[in-house]
């Protein structure tokens, strides 16, 4: 099975070199600060373009970007910083060990990209021995995604040792010798219960290995095939618990699809990462369930599935909004997180800004305590303290908007009768105050002028 890679997965893998521009003799900080932010992107080209920026400042960004590796947990971050390095030919050491564990999926995963990445990272590592050792822990392993990765990890290893493959892997002894060792379990995996996708890539991979001009792997793979048969046709199904089948029939999906509304934190992560790795089939049955439910849980659930595969809908929209003010059901402390959630992603786009304000009048406290809470979040990246983003990483339409909520923002902090509410409220606007924009900041001072902000005892009648 041939993979090809794209955008920015193939600019970091391929290690292809930098546009000759002048090189810095030291990293400007400041724009060192803003290219760090920026791949993190959801933007692809903006990504690959800081990137190939950050490798034009040469080697000495080096601690900045070990730096970022030890601090930001974000699988893209993770694999782009690490390909910087290995072209800088700075910290190998840790450039490995980073793509292992993005290969593992330690790291944060929060799109549809991110799960690819992690599946990249397999596909380079298990050209060394170490790495086949990984997808081996992973094959056996309960983590569904993590088997899969390995599963199509091995395929991809007996297809690249292939000495005619574009992308050949070295057949070194040691190679060899791992590859050998990982055929047994490869077979059991193939004669065992797994889903039907993993049991035949593994089948695939051990198929591939009889074709190879080497004899001792050739001999063992012909070997464990002798007399087993597998019908791979129909294609592979993605989840192996809480109901999921090998050929999962639309119906079974659906009802998957439905018990996010009221399942526990630690079942509704893993059933949304298994969405997420899921085909596209399962696209217009999340759509669908945007249509049918009621349930707060639910809806942020499905549309945050539907938004990180990149899914354009008017209906993820209307659901999130939906979530943000309330309009659903659920009050549960899983729900109002979620929700909390849905208000601190739309406070980082302009339009996301005017949608929180609107919220923070609401007949309904824990609406407008979330109003106010992401407020003071907003208000934070947009000041001076440590969790500040660069001025220049900023839009400015975003800062538009931060202006126009300063008056309900104002109300709310002198006339909320709920402390914390009240509280979030006040915070938002002395960050406001100390903000690095300067019509922010002049604004935040204005609509404060003669104003008592406080957050002990009720406020004045």
């Amino acid at each position: 099975m041939r993979q090809r890679l794209t955008g920015l997965f193939a600019v970091i893998l391929s290690g292809a070199a930098a546009s000759a521009a002048p090189r810095p003799s030291a990293a400007d900080s400041g724009r060192l600060r803003d290219l760090l932010v920026l791949i993190e992107s959801a933007e692809q080209q903006g990504a690959m373009d800081a990137a190939a920026e950050l490798e034009r400042m040469g080697p000495s960004i080096g601690p900045a970007l070990v730096e970022t590796l030890k601090t930001r947990p974000g699988c893209q971050v993770q694999w782009v910083t690490s390909g910087v390095l290995a072209r800088l030919h700075l910290e190998p050491a840790l450039v490995d060990t980073t793509l292992m564990q993005i290969a593992r999926g330690t790291c944060r995963a929060s799109s549809v990209r991110d799960v690819d990445l992690q599946q990249h990272a397999a596909f380079t590592v298990i050209d060394q021995a170490r790495g086949i050792a990984l997808m081996m822990e992973l094959l056996r392993g309960d983590d569904l995604p993590g088997r899969r990765r390995a599963a199509l990890a091995f395929d991809g290893l007996t297809e690249r040792l292939a000495p005619a493959h574009p992308r050949a892997i070295a057949a070194t002894p040691e190679i060899l010798a791992a590859t050998e060792a990982a055929l047994s379990l490869l077979r059991d995996v193939v004669m065992s219960k797994a889903p039907q996708q993993i049991r035949c890539l593994s089948y695939e991979a051990i198929d591939q290995a009889r074709r190879l001009p080497y004899e001792a792997v050739r001999a063992r793979a012909t070997t464990l095939l002798d007399k087993v048969r597998v019908d791979c046709d129909s294609r592979a199904g993605f989840v192996e618990s809480a109901g999921w089948t090998d050929k999962p029939r639309r119906e079974g999906l659906e009802e998957i699809i439905a018990r996010l509304d009221s399942q526990s934190p630690p079942l509704a992560s893993r059933t949304s990462s298994v969405l997420l790795a899921a085909g596209d089939e399962v696209v217009p049955l999340l759509q669908k369930r945007l249509r049918h439910t009621d349930k707060c849980r639910g809806l942020a659930l499905v549309a945050g599935i539907l938004a990180s595969r990149n899914v354009a809908d008017a209906n993820v929209e209307a659901a999130f909004v939906r979530v943000l003010a309330g309009k659903c059901e659920g009050r549960e402390p899983f729900d109002l997180k979620l929700a909390q959630g849905v208000a601190s992603a739309f406070v980082s786009r302009a339009d996301g800004v005017a949608k929180v304000t609107a919220i923070l009048g609401d007949r309904d406290l824990s609406v407008r305590r979330r109003g106010a809470e992401a407020f003071a979040l907003l208000f934070e990246r947009l000041g001076s303290g440590e969790h500040a983003e660069p001025g220049a990483a900023v839009d400015p339409a975003l800062v538009v908007a931060a202006r126009a909520a300063l008056a309900p923002l104002v109300t709310l902090a002198t006339t909320e009768r709920d402390r914390q509410a009240r509280c979030q409220a006040v915070a938002a606007l002395l960050r406001a105050q100390q903000s690095v924009h300067d019509a922010l900041r002049a604004d935040a001072a204005a609509a404060t002028l003669g104003r008592t902000l406080r957050c002990v005892g009720p406020p004045a009648p």
